[in-house]
């Protein structure tokens, strides 16, 4: 609610967007980038279901293999068929989707509970499985930026069809990710001091998460600093984007950092 507030209040005073009369609606639906908590909340709404079967492999697995099936390859099905003109086909599909009326296990559901599935169920002995794994999800990412330029290219715009949250290139990439950090990453003796460091900088990153949009319009509406300019200067997307989203995450984390160091807005707010 306080962030849902604050973005309300820099859209019609700040950044002037919207008017006083806009802001109940600007209140109660929050940011586009909020989503996030609200899909966290839904997931833990349902996790006393969903704790019945995540303890039993093969029932989790078998409910996995639905969210893949339906969630995932169906759509990333549909989008092949449009980028492939095969209108005919994914008609079909469409129709025979529709009649399903399946919504079980469709969107970030899979996700919440593949993530706890391969943390508690999933060991990977062999290093050659894990290298091949990894070596696959380097290509997957490949995959995923040959593609998604192809099409943008054809269609002359933005698509998400082989690189949205719920396509199978991604879904795959996001398994061996989690799996690279399980066996290789999560093995690593840090040092004490390190530990420390790493501890304090993912319990600011929901703070950061909260922040990074606030910053970002700041930046571009007061400094005239963003992916293709710096201070009014332009220039080429290759050079900002990288300095735009390090700029970002630099001031977002110092932000965070600030506010935890207040304890009552640690508290209620982050």
């Amino acid at each position: 609610m306080f962030w849902s507030f604050v973005n309300a209040i820099l859209k019609i005073f700040v950044f002037k967007d919207k008017t006083l009369h806009d802001f109940w609606e600007l209140f109660i639906t929050g940011e586009e980038y909020l989503w996030f908590i609200l899909m966290i909340i839904g997931c833990y709404m349902i996790s006393p279901f969903l704790r019945l079967f995540s303890d039993n492999i093969v029932l989790s697995r078998y409910f996995l293999g639905l969210c893949f099936f339906w969630a995932s390859f169906i759509p990333t099905l549909k989008n092949v068929s449009s980028n492939s003109k095969m209108e005919g086909f994914r008609n079909i599909l469409n129709i025979w989707v529709s009649r399903w009326h399946f919504n079980f296990t469709l969107e970030f559901v899979g996700y919440f509970v593949a993530g706890y599935h391969i943390v508690k169920y999933v060991n990977i002995k062999s290093k050659i499985i894990r290298f091949a794994l990894y070596l696959f999800g380097i290509i997957d990412i490949i995959f995923i930026c040959i593609s998604t330029i192809c099409v943008e290219f054809n269609k002359n715009g933005y698509s998400e069809d082989f690189r949205g949250n719920y396509t199978v290139p991604v879904v795959i990439y996001s398994i061996i990710l989690f799996i690279f950090f399980k066996h290789e990453v999560g093995q690593i003796k840090f040092t004490v001091t390190a530990t420390k460091i790493i501890n304090k900088l993912s319990g600011l990153t929901f703070g950061v998460y909260l922040l990074h949009m606030i910053v970002r319009n700041l930046l571009t509406k007061f400094l005239h600093i963003s992916s293709s300019e710096f201070f009014g200067i332009s220039y080429p997307l290759i050079i900002g984007c990288p300095i735009f989203c390090i700029l970002i995450t630099i001031i977002s984390f110092s932000t965070a950092f600030i506010i935890s160091k207040i304890s009552i807005l640690k508290k209620y707010i982050m």
